[in-house]
């Protein structure tokens, strides 16, 4: 069962396909993503999407009070967009750990990827809150996608708690 009522799209064609200025970038390496974040419990239930980071099986999975679909491998993780500012708001308050900006990855801005449960390629842009990161989201999912570790720069930012 998934969190997600993702819409059945039958013999219809892809569209928003990715254009030429679009570099593909490689997933996250096991060196770059050094432990389970604290902020992902994963259930081990199948979830029936392939990760768009790193194409491996996704899981659903607990973040905070919320039903995710996670990615096991890169720590990636799909929330529905009504409920990503909570998760956000709630690693964040919990955060007691020393705050650092990094400065923000251009190149993510130019990762072409699809939405694992339609198809569609992501909308792909700066996170707009505190964090420097970018976030990939899907309209017709009402799907965000963040990469693992994004999270974690989202929530070790400094600003308001």
């Amino acid at each position: 069962m998934s969190p997600f009522s993702f819409p059945q799209l039958v013999a219809q064609p892809v569209a928003n396909s990715p254009d030429s200025s679009a570099t593909p970038l490689a997933p996250p390496t096991a060196e770059a993503v050094k432990f389970v974040p604290a902020h992902l419990k994963l259930t081990g239930e199948d979830a029936g999407l392939d990760c768009p980071s790193c194409n491996a099986a996704t899981q659903l999975a607990e973040a905070g009070e919320f039903l995710v679909v996670a990615c096991p491998q890169c720590f990636g993780f799909f929330s529905q967009s009504r409920n990503f500012n909570s998760i956000i708001e709630g690693v964040r308050k919990r955060y007691r750990g020393i705050e650092s900006v990094q400065p923000l990855d251009a190149a993510q801005l130019r990762v072409a990827r699809t939405c694992p449960a339609c198809q569609n390629r992501f909308e792909t842009h700066a996170y707009a809150g505190p964090g420097t990161t970018v976030v990939d989201s899907c309209a017709n999912c009402r799907t965000v996608w963040l990469d693992g570790g994004e999270l974690e720069r989202i929530e070790r930012a400094p600003g308001r708690r």
